[in-house]
């Protein structure tokens, strides 16, 4: 009989050892669960201990508790690792202007051409409006001599600049970025339109220059220049 009794406590034994289940359903237990907790009206609670109690302990990799002065779970792994960190690692930030890439010390790449405005959008013109591809115009026709009605015959794009070619063959450029409305004050002397924050527009190239007109006027309009000569 005492025989039976201690293989008795020992198949339970083994069998406790083997797999645990707390809670409810403890006939239930995957086959790969070592500790299984399973309750739909109780909380599984860590050891719940100070900063001091917590740095004063050197447990086996892999230990969690829960720090009540930080409110945080802690995990150690020869050092006592904050899981409620958001992992900012503070890292510090190279650029390539060549290949317009940012990198991270630790890896990690951002490409920034797609925001670069050098983008090869492809141009078409129709009654002098220019189209760029992506979206957006630039309407040319102030920049005609209209005394003529030429038509564009072939346009050319280099950063800001446009260089127009009429119909007889002369040729215009337009800085284009000097279209963007700002509010500055414009003033003009000989022909020379200035902005106030700087920079100035020559017009000489836009009047009908067989009399030597000067410009008694001008508006701005959102991007379009309206100007008034003398006569």
């Amino acid at each position: 009989m005492k025989i039976f009794k201690i293989l008795f406590i020992l198949l339970i034994s083994s069998t406790t050892y083997g797999q645990v289940k707390i809670g409810e359903n403890t006939n239930s237990i995957d086959t790969s669960s070592l500790l299984e907790l399973e309750s739909s009206n109780k909380a599984f609670v860590l050891t719940r201990i100070t900063n001091i109690e917590m740095t004063n302990m050197t447990p086996l990799n892999g230990a969690l508790v829960y720090n009540t002065d930080e409110k945080c779970i802690y995990q150690y792994n020869g050092t006592w690792v904050n899981l409620c960190d958001t992992g900012t690692d503070n890292q510090q930030l190279s650029f390539d202007s060549d290949t317009n890439i940012i990198s991270l010390v630790n890896g990690g790449t951002v490409d920034l051409s797609k925001f670069i405005n050098t983008d090869d959008q492809q141009l078409s013109i129709n009654n002098n409006i220019l189209t760029l591809e992506d979206g957006g115009t630039v309407d040319l026709s102030n920049y005609l001599d209209n005394t003529d009605n030429q038509e564009i015959t072939d346009f050319s794009l280099n950063g800001t600049i446009l260089t127009i070619t009429l119909e007889n063959g002369n040729t215009q450029t337009v800085d284009i970025a000097s279209s963007s409305s700002d509010d500055q004050k414009l003033s003009i002397d000989n022909n020379i339109l200035t902005l106030e924050d700087g920079g100035t527009v020559d017009l000489s190239n836009y009047l009908d220059n067989t009399d030597n007109q000067k410009i008694s006027d001008f508006s701005l309009n959102g991007t379009i220049l309206t100007i008034t000569l003398e006569n």
